[in-house]
């Protein structure tokens, strides 16, 4: 176990989460490529709602499973939006 102060000394040097626009967030996506398969979308199994490693939505709601963005990626290897492939 880790004290609280080295909890929040860890999480001084998180990045801020990017928002809709920047990442291209699309709400219901047709494609197969979609958050509930993505290795940055989270279920809070206590709290039961879907959060995301690299998007934060304005009002802070949960992020639906069917939803998308151009950050996608299964394998934390493949960034669209970056450009890395």
């Amino acid at each position: 176990m880790i004290s609280r102060a080295e909890y929040e000394a860890l999480l001084e040097d998180r990045p801020d989460k990017f928002g809709p626009d920047e990442v291209g967030y699309m709400e219901e996506s047709e494609s197969p490529e979609v958050c509930c398969s993505c290795i940055h979308f989270f279920t809070n199994p206590t709290r039961m709602t879907n959060v995301c490693e690299v998007l934060r939505l304005e009002d802070d709601s949960n992020i639906p499973p069917l939803a998308r963005c151009r950050f996608w990626t299964t394998d934390g290897s493949h960034y669209p939006l970056l450009g890395v492939k």
